[in-house]
């Protein structure tokens, strides 16, 4: 019984090894990075857009690798009209100004 015990914990423990490297590398979205200038090119090309069609809102198709702490970041730099709500959608500042009192 001893003989065959420490193999088949040795071969437990790099099946759980593999599964802890395979979850890390999946929750990291493979080790990519996120291409900013790309991601400034895609929101400068659908915020033109979206001022040509008037729209209020949009969601922004983001490069692979970019998440919404990406898109955060680069939305200062692309434009002062729109800023990004939650779960990436973009949205056009109110363009009015408040009632005076």
């Amino acid at each position: 019984m001893a003989r065959w015990l420490a193999p088949a914990l040795v071969a437990v423990a790099l099946v759980v090894a593999a599964g802890v490297v395979a979850g890390v590398w999946a929750l990291h979205g493979g080790g990519g990075s996120c291409d900013r200038a790309l991601l400034e090119a895609v929101l400068r090309d659908e915020v033109a857009q979206a001022d040509r069609d008037r729209q209020a809102q949009f969601d922004i198709v983001r490069p692979a690798h970019c998440g919404e702490d990406d898109l955060a970041g680069v939305v200062p730099e692309v434009t002062r009209a729109w800023h990004m709500i939650p779960g990436g959608v973009m949205m056009r500042e109110a363009s009015h100004s408040p009632p005076s009192p």
